[in-house]
């Protein structure tokens, strides 16, 4: 085995982060002054060793420690000076920190918790809560604020007045203070007052637990929303479901004691802690000197498992280890210190691993041993370290060319080094560089092992920064970084080869893969690959503790996002699992929810949805923009429920806080026209266009009024404002042909086009909208003619026909192969050509699947063509269910070609079923046209006759 700091490092810098082992500190006191101090022990998990505590500080009275998030600091309680110490972490030792915060007599310090730079503190003593500042070097400095708690509770010994016993701070950055004294849990949420962050109370401002139970210390499950609670004065735990707005709903209370234990018998809890997965939860009971175990079920609740004996008197304070399989417990009247194993099932085995400490061990806490990502410091274990080296600097510019001059030892060490000191993504990516160049090298199988751990953590964290800024860039923004992209997915692929079970690589190659599918067209293989690193990467993920559940949360929403169209239901699930893993994203999941239930339609559940939102941002300060952009969308759930005239009064209400916001002024004026208010509509155009005289889209929006009303002098006045304005107002020039042609100025209006066309011979547009204006004016000879020279001008068929061409294609031809399609194929349906017409809907569906209008075409040629060899019922009912679908069962012609599909399989009770939900449909909206049909084929139902489509409106 080569030096020994070179493996250690190698678990430091692993791609899971799992420390190999702990450092467990006990906080000891005893009659004699000299014992007093702090003592540590190493916990060595893979091999289920603890050695005997040796004393590293003496410090007075120490009662509560607690180690810093990046275990660089312990702090420590001490009851005889009242005061809070900080000690820094220095190999085996500890260093005392100065300054240190003096509380006064009485306040009994009990808990603590960081945050950011502020240590959280409870005060059982005199009912008080504080904030204190913590300074550059850790140490505890000057209290930032105070707060002072009233009242009491049911039991005159313990409950006559306040007494806080611990603080917790939640992920999604609620702080709740267990209150013993009131039986109450106290809430605070961070804001922002005087440009400064500062705690607040909470609205709701607190949650309780039963009286007399007497609130100890408080949990929270790993991933999911759940908090529990320890009572100490009742042994019991109680369950809570905390809500987005930090308010706690109570699910479940439960005995910590079996249930053979004497209730004359004194016991109380103490501590209690979670394994990191999240599976089980323990909790000690004093008296009784006991671990309560219990198994944590999927909704949060809790199963007792037994009550196994601490192995002494008094268990107060006890850790579980970052892997979940041991307890380290003190005891403390005994003063000794047990090791119990975690068996798979929950249950706890004491191992023979015990120690007897010189005085009582009130306080324990664990830190793990590890370097953060990203450290500034040399580790001791590299050697031989150079005067650069020594001034925390690495000489990136003169990274050694020469690699293969150097011995294996310095190959190791200098990609160390490189490590170790890199702090921006270039840095990340050089290691990577220098990584593969020493792979080339003649190394062990154990170096080559070690260096592709540290390529494969560069790479990975390299690339988990680029990720999370890749969500806010839109499809234009991502298309310059292809190239970037690109090379990440074959680093991430490198890193999968090395480590297939690496769920963090899985996890990221999707979220790659589908920027890279935001920028540029891509193959299904391609999709279904990313949905295969998606699906595993999620597996993983998901059984280990230690995963990223932030991370986690947005792969979930991206799963949803790809399988929406196939599979909404699960789409669902893992919106719902991902605003419980990260409540602090919800919004955005929220959204996404929102989103598939209008899908859905489930526009109930979309609305309350969205009321929901909208309440969030109305106790948010500044929340009002958001409130603004969730109305207008509450606007089209409204349209799409058929509540017209509510959602004609929230625009006019929205208008009035937004009166210049185009897209509103948009909306109000659709919503009128929807209504058939075109008098009021003619009125309000009237008003917008003498305000702005210039508006282009006014003077369309009024001239397809007047249009309908077949006042085609105004409307040919109005689309040539229009122009004036705006020339290539292509809505405007489209409508002056309509115009043109109804005003029998064919020649005009086709003298138009063509004059264009000859300019831009193969412009798409001017091309359909000749052919508009030749089949407007009934010259259907001159419009197929048309359609053959744009097929030969623009060889669609051939890419079509073709599956290399077709792969090719790029997404401007496809949408204008989709729309041709399209056009021929009504052209073949109303000459009664239906073979023709299904071959080209055939094909504009597989360039858009989810084209309503061609879905429900279709359907209809395929349940009512009289060619017998075309009707296909099952597939007829199965493109008019999507066609309604996607526009949420609001178009009666649709849902009348879903009638007319059951109608041709001979299932008329539910071809009466959906031609009546359409004459429904189509009575709200007044069409009177529509109606008619409907009931015609609703006859036809009733007398047990499909319909079959007769007419043929034009030859060619």
């Amino acid at each position: 085995m080569r030096w020994i700091g070179v493996f250690a490092l190698l678990f430091v810098l692993s791609v899971s982060g799992m420390a190999q082992t702990s450092r467990v500190y006990f906080a000891v006191q005893g009659k004699d002054a000299s014992v007093h101090g702090i003592y540590v022990s190493d916990l060595d998990v893979a091999a289920g060793k603890l050695t005997e505590p040796k004393k590293v500080v003496e410090v007075d009275t120490p009662f509560y420690l607690q180690g810093s998030p990046d275990g660089k600091t312990v702090y420590a309680v001490c009851e005889q000076d009242v005061n809070l110490v900080g000690f820094h972490v220095e190999g085996d030792q500890l260093v005392r920190l100065e300054p240190q915060t003096t509380f006064a007599k009485g306040a009994w310090l009990c808990h603590m918790a960081m945050d950011q730079n502020d240590l959280l503190v409870t005060c059982y003593g005199n009912g008080d809560f504080a904030r204190i500042k913590l300074e550059e070097n850790g140490a505890p400095g000057e209290v930032l604020q105070k707060f002072h708690f009233e009242g009491q509770s049911v039991n005159p010994q313990r409950q006559k007045e306040s007494h806080p016993h611990s603080v917790n701070i939640s992920r999604n950055g609620f702080t709740y203070v267990c209150d013993l004294g009131t039986d109450k849990i106290w809430i605070y949420r961070w804001a922002e007052k005087d440009g400064k962050r500062e705690l607040v109370p909470n609205d709701p401002a607190s949650a309780s637990v039963e009286a007399g139970s007497g609130a100890r210390h408080l949990v929270f499950h790993p991933q999911l929303p759940f908090v529990y609670v320890d009572n100490e004065l009742s042994n019991t735990v109680t369950v809570f479901r905390q809500k987005n707005d930090g308010g706690l709903e109570t699910l479940q209370t439960i005995s910590t004691l079996p249930g053979d234990f004497p209730k004359d018998q004194y016991a109380a809890t103490s501590e209690m802690r979670i394994t990191p997965d999240g599976k089980f939860l323990y909790v000690a009971n004093r008296g009784h000197n006991s671990i309560a175990a219990f198994r944590v079920e999927n909704d949060g609740k809790l199963t007792f498992l037994e009550a196994e004996p601490s192995g002494g008197a008094w268990p107060r304070g006890f850790v579980v280890d970052s892997a979940g399989k041991y307890l380290v417990v003190p005891n403390r009247n005994s003063g000794n210190v047990v090791l119990m194993k975690i068996e798979p099932d929950g249950k706890l085995t004491t191992t023979d691993v015990r120690y007897t400490l010189p005085g009582q061990v009130p306080g324990v806490t664990i830190l793990e041993r590890h370097l953060p990502v990203g450290m500034n410091r040399i580790p001791s274990e590299v050697p031989n370290v150079s005067e650069w080296k020594i001034k925390r600097e690495y000489p990136w510019s003169k990274i050694p060319q020469n690699l293969e001059k150097l011995t294996s030892d310095e190959l190791i060490q200098e990609v160390i080094l490189a490590r170790v000191f890199a702090k921006t993504i270039d840095h990340l990516r050089r290691v990577g560089t220098m990584c593969d160049n020493i792979l080339e090298q003649d190394l062990s199988d154990d170096d080559k092992k070690f260096v592709q751990r540290l390529a494969e953590a560069s790479i990975l964290q390299q690339t988990e920064i680029v990720v999370e800024r890749l969500g806010n860039l839109s499809q234009k923004e991502l298309k310059p970084l292809l190239s970037v992209l690109r090379g990440m997915r074959k680093n991430v692929e490198k890193v999968l080869s090395w480590n297939p079970d690496s769920a963090m690589a899985n996890l990221l190659l999707a979220h790659v893969m589908d920027a890279i599918f935001q920028a540029e067209p891509y193959r299904d293989e391609d999709m279904e690959l990313a949905k295969k690193y998606l699906n595993r990467g999620i597996a993983l993920a998901e059984k280990d503790p230690d995963n990223d559940v932030v991370f986690l949360a947005e792969s979930l929403a991206l799963r949803a996002r790809w399988t929406e169209k196939d599979d909404r239901k699960a789409a669902l699930r893992d919106l719902d699992r991902a605003i419980v893993l990260a409540p602090e994203l919800s919004r955005d999941f929220r959204r996404s929810r929102l989103r598939l239930y209008l899908l859905d339609n489930r526009l109930d559940d979309a609305m309350k949805e969205l009321d929901e939102e909208i309440k969030v941002f109305a106790a948010v300060e500044g929340g009002n923009e958001e409130i603004q952009e969730l109305k207008r969308l509450k606007i089209e759930i409204l349209l799409a429920q058929n509540r017209v005239e509510d959602a004609l009064a929230l625009a006019k209400s929205l208008l009035k806080e937004l009166p210049d916001d185009e897209e509103l002024q948009s909306l109000e004026v659709r919503i009128l026209y929807q209504l058939g208010r075109k008098d009021a509509l003619l009125a309000l155009l009237g008003e917008r266009i003498e305000k702005n005289p210039l508006s282009s889209k006014d003077y369309v929006v009024r001239a397809c009024l007047y249009f309908e009303s077949e006042k085609y002098e105004e409307a040919l006045e109005d689309v040539n404002r229009a122009m004036v304005f705006d020339p290539a107002n292509k809505e405007a020039f489209q409508m002056k042909l309509n115009v043109l042609v109804k005003l029998n100025r064919v020649d005009e209006a086709v003298a138009e086009v063509e004059k264009l066309l000859k300019l831009q011979p193969k412009n798409f547009d001017l091309n359909c909208m000749l052919y508009g204006v030749y089949l407007e004016s009934q010259q259907y000879t001159k419009a197929y003619d048309l359609l053959k020279k744009v097929a030969e001008l623009f060889q669609f068929d051939k890419q079509m026909d073709t599956p290399e061409a077709a792969a090719k294609m790029s997404a401007a031809t496809q949408v204008q192969a989709e729309l041709f399609y399209g056009i021929r194929a009504m052209f073949y349906l109303m000459a009664g050509k239906h073979a023709e017409s299904v071959r080209d809907y055939e094909r504009a569906l597989k360039l858009d699947p989810e084209d309503a209008l061609s879905l429900n075409n279709l359907a209809w040629i395929l349940c009512t063509s009289p060619d017998d060899g075309l009707r296909n019922a099952d597939r007829a009912i199965e493109l008019g269910k999507k066609a309604c679908e996607l526009t949420q069962f609001q178009e009666p012609g649709y849902l009348s070609t879903l009638a007319a599909g059951y109608a041709e399989k001979g299932d008329f009770t539910s071809a009466l079923k959906w031609v009546q939900q359409g004459i429904e449909v189509a009575q709200k909206t007044q069409d009177a046209k529509i109606l008619d049909s409907l009931n015609k084929e609703k006859a036809s139902y009733e007398a047990k006759k499909p319909i079959r489509e007769k007419s043929e409106d034009y030859r060619y």
